[in-house]
């Protein structure tokens, strides 16, 4: 049977009671003993890429320059679309 929040009774807790059990979980969790959060795959990737970066830094975006092109297209998918259901292709990809 799966863990769901409805077959924990979860569901029929106030906001306030789940926030508390939220709370006392997160907590449990923290105390527990760290267990890698990534598969092997992924750390092969990240070490990739991350050798990749040290090669290469000139090919590397600041952050600051790629939060502001993507703030700036999304401004544009908005403010351009006067049904906001509709999306013109640059803002689909």
């Amino acid at each position: 049977m799966a863990v769901t929040l409805q077959s924990l009774g979860i569901d029929q807790l106030t906001r306030e009671e789940q926030f508390t059990l939220l709370h006392d979980l997160w907590d449990h969790l923290a105390q527990q003993e760290a267990v890698p959060l990534i598969s092997e795959e992924m750390k092969a990737e990240f070490d990739r890429r991350l050798a990749q970066a040290d090669a290469h830094p000139e090919s590397l975006i600041p952050w600051s320059e790629v939060k502001k092109a993507a703030l700036e297209r999304i401004k544009s998918c908005w403010t351009e679309q006067p049904d906001r259901n509709r999306q013109n292709q640059a803002c689909k990809a």
